[in-house]
């Protein structure tokens, strides 16, 4: 498994993981939500993950070492009491722009691949969630390249083989309702254009509506 580190704090953890994958220590990795804990604790693997440590009200008992996951600083009695000797803060994409490029040109790449692309794309960069909305967001970039209904079919029914779940037919549907209403709420600027377009009447694009509505709130 690699391990993305271009800046030079990065750069200074990966060389201290890689000592830890050899270490019989106890290590918290914390930051905020998507800044790579879960991969960085992979990447040192040998030993238990123990995700959202620092908000766990009981604790797994083990003989094994703990490589453990919050978002905060952990206290001192968690500490000592968890004999957890190595601390690692993660910083924000924000303030690792290096390492940034490179999540980009990853994700690009990874898209392509998945989605059988051989253009290249416009990406969108959100990292408001790091890197949870920056994959999420140039996955969408990529979607937009699909240029016919019959690839968008597949990439659906491949969702659906691994995602699908008790929902019904109708619930399903409905949320293909939401993606069209609110691509065509940018588009237009009244009901009675959607409908139009939609070739629905404006009582039923109005109920649409309240329900996706009802369904954010």
């Amino acid at each position: 498994m690699n391990y993305i580190a271009e800046d030079t704090k990065s750069k200074k953890i990966k060389k201290l993981a890689l000592m830890l994958q050899n270490l019989d220590v106890n290590i918290y990795i914390y930051g905020d939500e998507g800044v790579g804990k879960t991969f960085l604790a992979n990447f040192i693997s040998n030993g238990i993950i123990i995700e959202n440590f620092d908000n766990l009200k009981s604790f797994p008992k083990t003989d094994k070492r703990i490589i453990a996951i919050g978002s905060k600083p952990l206290s001192t009695n968690l500490k000592e009491k968890f004999d957890i000797t190595i601390e690692i803060y993660l910083e924000s994409l924000q303030n690792r722009p290096k390492d940034l490029k490179e999540f980009i040109n990853y994700f690009i790449l990874e898209a392509k691949k998945e989605l059988k692309l051989k253009d290249d794309f416009k990406v969108n960069v959100d990292i408001s969630k790091n890197l949870n909305s920056l994959k999420r967001e140039i996955y969408k970039s990529a979607l937009c390249k699909i240029d016919t209904k019959r690839e968008m079919i597949k990439i659906l029914e491949t969702y659906f083989d691994e995602h699908y779940n008790d929902s019904s037919y109708n619930e399903e549907l409905k949320l293909f309702d939401e993606a069209i209403i609110k691509s065509l709420q940018k588009k237009y600027k009244s009901k009675l254009q959607i409908a139009k377009y939609l070739k629905i009447n404006r009582a039923t694009l109005s109920k649409k509506v309240e329900e996706i509505e009802n369904k954010l709130n």
